[in-house]
């Protein structure tokens, strides 16, 4: 296992054992979007090669594959918004003057926290209500394709929380 790649992330000011908890976290979260990427390459690889040889489509392998995609994608926007990969609002704070970039950053950082704390109600009640239906081609519960969402949603409220920890502990360190 390769040690962490600090230039990936942006460095974090935090307490010295969030910290470590932090990049095991981050940790855990690249070797499992690692082997679901393989996963998806490997399974798609074979699905090209079903179609390509003997001229047949394996549904099973078309379904898996989607259920990869939906954890990757949640999985992963959290280590994006740590990087910055996140649509952002820099044209409107750069176009103010004053204090104006100030607000409008704390205004976007809120909504951002209320739409969060939203989508991780709504996740939940999706996994809830998922219990009482099946994937059709796996013949599995779709709670294994639902809980993507809550795992999503709640990783990105941590690394949102992370971030605004830091800018906080930033501000406060060059005031004093």
């Amino acid at each position: 296992m390769s040690e962490f790649n600090e230039a990936e992330l942006p460095d974090v000011d935090l307490p010295a054992g969030w910290f470590a908890v932090d990049r095991g976290l981050v940790l855990i979260t690249k070797i499992t979007l690692a082997g679901i990427g393989l996963g998806f390459v490997g399974l798609v690889s074979s699905e090209v090669v079903s179609r390509f040889f003997f001229d047949r489509s394996m549904a099973e392998v078309n379904a898996i594959a989607r259920i990869l995609l939906v954890w990757f994608f949640m999985l992963g926007s959290g280590l994006a918004l740590r990087q910055g990969a996140h649509v952002g609002i820099d044209l409107l704070r750069r176009s103010l003057r004053r204090r104006g970039p100030d607000i409008v950053q704390v205004l976007a950082e809120l909504l951002f926290f209320v739409f969060l704390l939203e989508m991780l109600w709504a996740s939940y009640l999706a996994v809830t209500s998922a219990a009482r239906q099946f994937e059709g081609t796996l013949g599995i519960s779709m709670v294994w394709v639902m809980a993507a969402f809550p795992a999503g949603f709640g990783l990105l409220t941590y690394h949102w929380g992370v971030m605004v920890v830091d800018r906080l502990r930033r501000r406060q360190r060059a005031a004093a």
